[in-house]
């Protein structure tokens, strides 16, 4: 099984799922749509059999994940509804790491 998207990576193979934070240019810092990807990605591990443990990892040389990616916060997080929203994308993605 292949998941991904142009920012997470992800794949399972001989029972580890792997995942890739791919922003390497911003030092993989989690955009909205990587909390997205990664909920996906978990939630797509929870319910595959075939996997026993999960690696995470980051592109490049420089970081594994420095943080959110604060340079969207006013696109993304400018209302109160948008903070909301964001939040529960966020919630949603570490409620299934948390699951795993």
């Amino acid at each position: 099984m292949e998941l991904k998207t142009e920012k997470m990576l992800a794949q399972v193979e001989d029972g580890i799922g792997w995942v890739t934070f791919n922003s390497p240019e911003r030092r993989n810092a989690i955009s909205l749509e990587m909390w997205e990807g990664l909920a996906t990605i978990m939630e797509a591990f929870q319910h595959d059999g075939q996997v026993r443990v999960v690696v995470m990892k980051g592109a490049g040389d420089k970081a594994f994940v420095s943080g959110a990616d604060i340079s969207e916060f006013d696109s993304e997080r400018g209302s109160a509804a948008q903070k909301e929203s964001y939040g529960k994308v966020a919630a949603n993605a570490n409620r299934w790491l948390v699951k795993l």
